[in-house]
């Protein structure tokens, strides 16, 4: 990797519009994408837990360290992702170049125009504070409605277990003493009152890093949606990125109102959005009781970012 090329970080709880995000700020050929490092799955190796929580002073610092020095450098090795029903050729593809997001990593180091780095990930919201004073890296969180996050959850099918949270000492005594509770269990929470919590917990440290981080920018995923073009054009200004002509019209074009407002089904990621309609389109999924409950365990921190007219 060529040195002195900015580094940014696009991070927020998963189902922010990250991905988007880290897409649209990576149009210019002179700006790369990497997705998702710190993924458990399919991220560096050496990366073996959801949402590492990194200080300066922590026990696993050193290994974090020398994971980011890695990739900073285009030395890093990213885990050989698999797939349950991928073909023969894919295997052995696989097997021999790696994942396609090492085989994108590779293709990085040979851009001779590279200025700048985009680093998309949720998982890494817990240590951004860290990338951001350790490595200089410049921060964008992503924040979305709680009930938007938790119906986006619902249509995943995906489920946290919150007690690999509770059970780490140092997160615990820094900052989510108050949400969790080391000696219960949560197996037994609906997706609903699980998610209610996990979006509090994740976002009540990403609050506490932009209030003591001045320069880290909170961004809502509803902002961003509701005037895409002149929401992207201040972020390219704010990180020194050139807004043309063509990264306006494909802004554009993946976000306009000729595009459909529901994903499909099951998708993890649908590009192309109509994003203005699709702000409440969890109104559609969550019933009444559902959004009561939601809001009463995230209103007070929610509220730092949505209204009464939010809801």
């Amino acid at each position: 990797m060529k040195k002195h090329v900015k580094t940014i970080l696009i991070t927020g709880a998963h189902r922010s519009g990250s991905t988007f995000a880290g897409k649209m700020l990576s149009i210019p050929l002179d700006v790369g994408y990497i997705h998702e490092p710190f993924n458990r799955d399919y991220g560096l190796e050496g990366v073996d837990e959801w949402f590492p929580y990194v200080r300066a002073d922590s026990a696993n610092a050193v290994r974090y360290q020398a994971l980011v020095t890695g990739l900073l450098n285009g030395t890093t090795r990213f885990s050989r992702s698999e797939s349950g029903n991928e073909s023969l050729r894919a295997t052995a593809s696989r097997f021999l170049v790696g994942s396609r997001t090492q085989a994108a990593y590779r293709a990085l180091a040979c851009n001779p125009i590279l200025s700048a780095l985009i680093i998309k990930d949720p998982l890494a919201c817990l240590s951004a504070e860290w990338l951001h004073r350790a490595w200089g890296m410049e921060v964008l969180v992503l924040v979305r409605h709680p009930a938007a996050f938790i119906a986006s959850l619902l249509r995943m099918g995906w489920r946290f277990d919150l007690g690999l949270l509770a059970t780490r000492k140092d997160l615990m005594n820094d900052h989510l003493g108050t949400i969790l509770d080391e000696n219960k269990s949560y197996n037994d929470l609906s997706a609903i009152e699980e998610g209610a919590i996990l979006w509090k917990c994740l976002y009540s440290v990403m609050t506490t890093y932009a209030d003591r981080n001045t320069s880290i920018i909170v961004k809502t995923h509803e902002e961003i949606s509701r005037d895409p073009i002149t929401q992207f054009s201040m972020l390219y200004d704010r990180f020194g990125l050139h807004f043309s002509r063509r990264v306006a019209r494909i802004i554009g074009e993946e976000t306009g109102e000729a595009n459909p407002t529901a994903p499909k089904e099951r998708e993890l990621h649908t590009m192309k959005r109509d994003s203005r309609s699709n702000i409440k389109r969890w109104k559609q999924v969550l019933d009444a009781d559902q959004i009561d409950y939601i809001r009463s365990r995230t209103e007070d921190l929610a509220s730092r970012y949505y209204s009464s007219s939010d809801w």
